[in-house]
């Protein structure tokens, strides 16, 4: 529907807000459907929702910490996946710092103990999109290099061995 009537269709329907509201929910159901639409949205419109995608990375990759939702975990990579690969040179240089941010360890926030619990979730995933992102946009990853060999050397030592075990695939 969007791809006929155009990109302006975003806006005159708030098809983004309903989509930031969506995944800021606590319903799993409507999580899902936000990233299912972040999803096809990309695929079918490709680079012009780009700017869209990346204002909505963050929340993105907060679905990666939902609790015991093996279904929005799963809606979240494939979002996750299909996004980061229809981005272009300058859509990953401008999703890298959001993407080091969630891969740094110090990203927590709140009570340390009960976080960790879920952001390690989070850390596997930007992680590994960062890997994804070496062959995708060399150019642009290697001008954030500087700061991402440290985040990618404090998971190879991290307590979780996901983490450690995805930062061994990126690296």
């Amino acid at each position: 529907m969007v791809k006929g009537l155009g990109i302006a269709a975003l806006k005159q329907r708030n098809v983004v807000k309903r989509i930031e509201a969506a995944l800021e929910s606590k319903v799993v159901d409507e999580q899902h459907g936000g990233l299912v639409a972040i999803e096809c949205l990309t695929a079918r419109m490709g680079l012009l929702f780009e700017p869209y995608g990346i204002a909505l990375f963050p929340l993105l990759l907060r679905a990666f910490q939902a609790d015991g939702s093996l279904i929005v975990r799963q809606a979240a990579f494939r979002a996750g996946k299909t996004l980061f690969h229809g981005l272009s040179a300058h859509g990953v240089k401008l999703a890298l710092p959001t993407l080091l941010s969630a891969a740094s360890n110090d990203e927590t926030g709140g009570d340390k103990e009960s976080s960790n619990k879920q952001a390690w979730r989070r850390r596997v995933a930007a992680i590994g999109m960062l890997g994804a992102s070496a062959s995708a946009a060399p150019k642009q990853l290697g001008a954030v290099l500087p700061r991402a060999v440290p985040e990618l050397i404090s998971a190879l030592a991290d307590t979780h061995p996901r983490v450690r075990e995805t930062a061994r695939e990126a690296s």
